[in-house]
């Protein structure tokens, strides 16, 4: 008599409940091992960023129609677009006034803000009046009219510190 191979099949052995006990605790400890992790470099990574304090710029400005002004009461910032209009593809020319400040490099950081098109970064260069200035271009956006920030960099010996100036371009 031949056997067919569905008839010699093994016996199916039941998990254990002792084995699956220690996996689930393993699997538990893991996670919060992972977890605690986590926070400290979240932690360590927020702290990091306090020590290149950003002040807020005062409310109300409309770049390019005027120069826009951040203040920490010690340090002042203003920050002007000298375009009659902003839009992709086209030099800005962006001029910085600093008060308080003993700076090695002023930068600034563009970015969308309400849609990630990447950053764009440019070093300004002191002028004989005073002021930091760079030209810079935004890149193209296909959807009419975005929100930009502008992220002015002022680094220091102490470490680094700033503002920002948001503006819309086409």
């Amino acid at each position: 008599m031949i056997k067919n191979s569905t008839d010699t099949q093994s016996p199916q052995i039941p998990p254990s409940k002792t084995t699956s006990k220690p996996l689930m605790l393993g699997i538990v400890v893991g996670c919060g091992l992972l977890l605690a992790i986590s926070l400290w470099f979240g932690q360590n990574w927020l702290a990091q960023q306090n020590n290149s304090p950003l002040f807020a710029p005062q409310a109300g400005c409309q770049l390019p129609q005027q120069s826009c002004l951040a203040s920490d009461g010690a340090h002042s910032i203003r920050f002007s677009i000298d375009s009659e209009e902003l839009s992709s593809h086209q030099p800005l020319p962006l001029q910085v006034w600093l008060e308080g400040f003993n700076p090695s490099q002023v930068t600034v950081k563009l970015q969308g803000v309400e849609m990630y098109m990447g950053e764009n970064n440019a070093t300004l260069q002191l002028q004989s009046d005073g002021s930091y200035r760079t030209d810079i271009q935004l890149p193209a956006c296909t959807t009419g009219t975005m929100l930009w920030r502008a992220q002015i960099l002022i680094t220091e010996t102490g470490g680094m510190s700033g503002s920002w100036f948001d503006f819309e371009a086409r």
